[in-house]
């Protein structure tokens, strides 16, 4: 099955309409109702602003309504805000927030098909195994909850780039250039959603061990210690500054939302949910969710499963297995100590989910191909199948009422854990502070105060909280006062003052620096054994031809 096979007409075709098919929520007037759509709204509003203000890097929002300078852009993935400023320039300065929010969305579920479509075109070598593997995983059920019901953003792009992870873990066993895919799909997952790094750590434990005398070769042992140095240098722009939040910030997000294993168990899903696609209605977590890989993968990778006779899908697919049982009841999350805390950053144990269907919907190519190559009935089967697999998942978005969004609501992930919800103009004016209230200007998006004051005192400036802020009153720059309240407290003398807060952008600068500079050395190096290659190609070619030519010289 690896061998050539000639493109198809139909794989093509099943492909385009499942796109149309997907992009029918994005005709809705208006967003739909999901469980996140707020939060990610919220964020791109926040961005735009940013931009607009000219605040480099985008990290603080002091112009949405109620934000009180709340960061997005300190804590959360970057890679999804990269994908909103896409699409803001795609618009070409046109302000309308849901259409911006549409736009990004269809540039995931296009990086999704492409990562699919790779993976599987590398794997068995046939453009139209690519197209049906991209089909299948942009047509799985739990790609389409994380978009249209969960509105899970980072998480949806992290789950795009998990078939490339696959294909490179395969390619690690035969020593295939695609091995290089392991660092690329590790970099761009842990640039979107940090949940999605433990599922791929756990897959990549369980591959480990089951494929252990081909990964722990000495060539692969240097390579993925390499990938690992890659990994982190590519992305300590962002893993650093969170490392000093983590230290000095007090932020709500790293001590008060991190699960029990407890917790984790109550997200497991039953069986009957997992296998035949249905709602979940057995968890408060969860609940009215399609949390499985949809009921046409997981037919389709069964019979994969008992027919593949060169046995190339079956270890990958007891891998996949694996993974699902952890998900159910048949695998305790408190079998594991409290004490070890990292897997508990994956939050939900439905989000192996995202790697499991990555690698059932490439097996599930193989029958297809075999069927599309044997009989015609699969052109009249396989569309009914796939229409019914999609069409629970995104019904709720096509038929859902448009929401109300509000920017008022101050959300509590990323704020100080000294601050109390929610924060009113009345809970600001009673603190037992003066309140400085709005910025006479902004001076490279940071607010600029010119303020009168009674007497000497705390003023309250209402910004929340974070390390690495500084006031510039009068010309003479001095640390902030944090407040009780969880806000920044400024000192001042009586009279007239010009006050400026600023930010240490060094905390983000320095470290954007050294990735950034070992990311063009890593093009740098890949053009240089490029041209390398290249040149070999040629130079073996010239040889070939002197070699070849007939001697004319005694005919002379």
């Amino acid at each position: 099955m690896r061998g050539k096979i000639t493109t198809q007409f139909w794989p093509i075709v099943f492909f385009f309409v499942t796109l149309i098919i997907l992009f029918i929520p994005m005709m809705h007037h208006n967003l739909w109702s999901s469980d996140d759509w707020d939060v990610h709204l919220l964020r791109m509003q926040a961005l735009n602003q940013q931009l607009d203000h000219q605040q480099f890097p985008p990290l603080f929002d002091y112009w949405s309504s109620n934000q009180r300078g709340f960061s997005w852009g300190s804590f959360y993935p970057p890679l999804t805000t990269l994908v909103f400023f896409i699409s803001r320039l795609i618009l070409l300065g046109v302000e309308n927030n849901a259409l911006q929010m549409k736009v990004s969305l269809a540039l995931i579920i296009f990086i999704a098909a492409a990562s699919a479509f790779y993976a599987t075109k590398r794997e068995f070598g046939s453009t139209s195994a690519g197209f049906l593997g991209a089909t299948l995983f942009i047509s799985s059920s739990y790609f389409l909850c994380n978009f249209f019901q969960r509105f899970a953003i980072g998480e949806c792009l992290a789950m795009a780039l998990m078939p490339l992870l696959i294909r490179g873990c395969n390619a690690l066993l035969s020593g295939n250039s695609d091995r290089k895919l392991i660092p690329l799909a590790g970099t761009l997952i842990l640039l979107s959603n940090i949940p999605s790094v433990i599922v791929t750590l756990i897959f990549f434990f369980i591959f480990s061990l089951i494929y252990a005398k081909k990964v722990f070769s000495k060539d692969n042992i240097l390579f993925l210690i390499k990938s690992a140095i890659i990994v982190l240098l590519l992305t300590c722009f962002y893993w650093l500054p969170l490392m000093y939040h983590m230290h000095y910030s007090d932020i709500y997000a790293f001590s008060n939302m991190q699960h029990s294993y407890e917790f984790i168990n109550g997200t497991r899903v039953s069986f009957r949910h997992l296998l035949f696609a249905t709602k979940n209605t057995d968890t408060s977590v969860g609940y009215r969710l399609f949390l499985s890989p949809g009921i046409l993968v997981i037919v389709l990778s069964l019979t994969a499963l008992f027919t593949d006779k060169e046995r190339v899908s079956k270890p990958m697919l007891l891998i996949a297995g694996i993974l699902m049982l952890l998900l159910t009841p048949a695998f305790s999350w408190t079998w594991i100590p409290e004490k070890f805390t990292l897997l508990q950053l994956m939050q939900f144990s439905w989000r192996l989910l995202s790697c499991i269907t990555a690698i059932l919907a490439l097996y599930a190519v193989l029958p297809l191909l075999r069927w599309m190559k044997k009989s015609k009935t699969w052109l009249a089967t396989f569309p009914v199948l796939l229409l019914l697999q999609v069409i629970f998942p995104i019904q709720g978005a096509i038929f859902s009422a448009p929401p109300e969004y509000s920017s008022t609501v101050l959300f509590h992930d990323y704020v100080n854990n000294r601050i109390k919800l929610p924060v009113t103009n009345d809970s600001l004016n009673n603190s037992g502070y003066p309140l400085l209230t709005e910025p006479s200007d902004f001076i490279n998006g940071f607010p600029y105060f010119t303020v009168e004051a009674d007497k000497a005192g705390i003023y309250l400036l209402p910004y929340i909280m974070y390390s690495g802020y500084y006031l510039v009153i009068d010309g003479n720059k001095i640390p902030p006062i944090a407040l009780e309240n969880g806000f920044i407290g400024v000192p001042l003398s009586p009279g007239t003052h010009h006050l400026q807060l600023g930010y240490k952008t060094s905390i983000y600068l320095i470290p954007a620096a050294v990735s950034l500079t070992f990311m063009l050395l890593l093009i740098g190096l890949e053009i240089r054994r490029y041209l390398q290659r290249r040149r070999l190609r040629l130079d073996h070619g010239e040889r070939y031809h002197i070699d070849d030519a007939p001697d004319r010289s005694n005919g002379r």
